[in-house]
């Protein structure tokens, strides 16, 4: 026997299967995004091309000039302007030093103030005085170089003071505000 219900209603079909989310699909696009992006950024770092660094300009240099006048004969120097002052000399001729002329020694004067002589040339072997000032400093040297083992003997006087310059000595110095006179 069948009922009326079941005659009215058609057999039932199966319906259209529900969506299944695709999460798989995006992953693996993702994924497969990164390798590729990872091998052409390894691919670029190991060209051979190379980068030029660009020079960096550098400042123009700082020329500060001062000028110092200092008391003596200025040597002038080609190229930059350099001026070196030399010593102050006083030169007390004697009459019987230039009517006679022994033709052995140049001559030389016989007060000096601040300054390097050669014996010999500039100044003569002998004994030189000085009546004193605040600061004298005197060196007997064998060489002119400026080293300290060139120094034979040295003074530093301030008041009245003598040295006795030999003829075995090469040169002299005198530093300070004293002058120094032959004796």
């Amino acid at each position: 026997m069948t009922s009326r219900l079941d005659q009215s209603l058609p057999p039932a079909q199966p319906g259209p299967e529900p969506k299944k989310p695709r999460r798989a699909g995006r992953v693996l696009a993702i994924v497969a995004g990164l390798f590729v992006a990872y091998f052409i950024g390894l691919a670029m770092g190991t060209s051979n091309s190379t980068v030029q660094a660009q020079p960096v300009a550098q400042p123009a240099p700082v020329v500060t000039t001062r000028t110092v006048t200092v008391p003596g004969p200025a040597v002038t120097v080609p190229g930059p302007t350099v001026t070196v002052p030399g010593p102050t000399v006083t030169v007390q001729a004697s009459p019987s030093a230039s009517s006679s002329s022994s033709g052995s020694t140049p001559s030389a004067g016989t007060s000096f103030s601040s300054g390097t002589y050669e014996v010999g040339t500039e100044i003569q072997p002998g004994n030189y005085r000085t009546s004193g000032s605040s600061w004298c400093y005197w060196e007997r040297l064998t060489s002119n170089d400026g080293e300290f083992d060139s120094i034979i003997a040295n003074g530093n006087e301030d008041g009245p003071s003598s040295v006795s310059i030999k003829s075995s000595d090469a040169y002299v110095k005198f530093s300070g505000t004293c002058t120094w006179t032959k004796r």
